[in-house]
């Protein structure tokens, strides 16, 4: 197989249709078709089923999917790591949560970068769930997320943890000497997705619903100035504002809010890889 008939593969299954994925890749419908054809000969599989809709994957083809997507990333990886031998000897494709690019990973890269000055480094900030699948499909080499992952081709460790804590602005005393759990579901917050899911679900009823929601943390900290707002955010990341006053900390009575945690995770096979092992004894 190469990887015209893999990069087809992936198009058709995204779009479905025989002409859309003609269209998007520039060639002939009579190309298309010829190209799944073979890789279904190579493979012994039938990968797609056709009917007047379209296609759709079969249980072959959902599991050649993920491979697939490994391949043709690994493919891009290799001719983009060629690219800089130019002048680097290595090069490194981080990605992390948004959390723990802000918090940790501005002192990584200064002592990294100073002891390998020959190795680029590529960084890639997104929520967990975008690390996950990418770091599945080789698009990254390490993976610093919120939720553990648990593969046989894959090592998770747990590299730290951060108490959530509930902050308001300073001029905002409604609740500065403490509030109940059970009350939290009446204040005007923030979401944040500091807090787990199941801590999500024992605070706020099934239909609770936001009106304020950041995919990003760290932005939620201009809203929460000179306003009634609130929200969940881990304590190293107001750490600032509640030393300056800026912010203060609202008791919980009769809750712990559990810690938000920080994983890394990377392929079992990357050990082999002088570059991946240097990163890793840094943490």
């Amino acid at each position: 197989m190469n990887s015209d008939q893999l990069r087809t593969f992936l198009s058709l299954a995204k779009t479905g249709n025989f002409s859309r994925t003609s269209e998007q890749m520039s060639v002939a419908q009579s190309t298309v078709s010829k190209r799944i054809q073979e890789l279904e000969k190579e493979t012994a599989q039938l990968l797609f089923v056709r009917d007047r809709a379209g296609v759709t994957l079969t249980g072959a083809g959902y599991a050649f999917w993920e491979y697939a997507h490994q391949m043709v990333n690994m493919e891009e990886a290799a001719y983009e790591r060629m690219r800089r031998t130019n002048r680097f000897s290595g090069h490194l494709v981080l990605g992390a949560v948004y959390a723990y690019n802000q918090l940790y990973m501005t002192d990584l890269l200064r002592t990294f970068m100073v002891q390998y000055p020959d190795v680029s480094v590529r960084i890639r900030s997104a929520h967990t769930s975008v690390l996950l699948q990418e770091i599945r499909q080789a698009k990254l080499d390490i993976a610093f997320t919120h939720h553990p992952f648990s593969h046989p081709e894959f090592i998770c460790q747990c590299l730290t943890e951060d108490d959530v804590v509930l902050v308001t602005d300073a001029q905002n005393q409604s609740y500065a000497q403490g509030i109940r759990y059970d009350e939290i579901k009446e204040l005007p917050l923030i979401h944040t997705n500091f807090i787990t899911t199941t801590t999500y679900h024992w605070l706020f009823p099934r239909s609770h619903q936001f009106q304020l929601e950041t995919e990003v943390a760290i932005d939620a900290l201009p809203l929460l100035r000179g306003e009634q707002w609130y929200a969940f955010l881990a304590r190293r990341l107001v750490t600032p504002q509640l030393a300056s006053g800026e912010l203060i900390e609202i008791p919980i009575r009769g809750a712990l809010i559990p810690p938000v945690q920080y994983y890394v995770i990377y392929r079992k096979a990357s050990l082999e890889q002088q570059i991946v092992k240097n990163w890793l004894t840094m943490l």
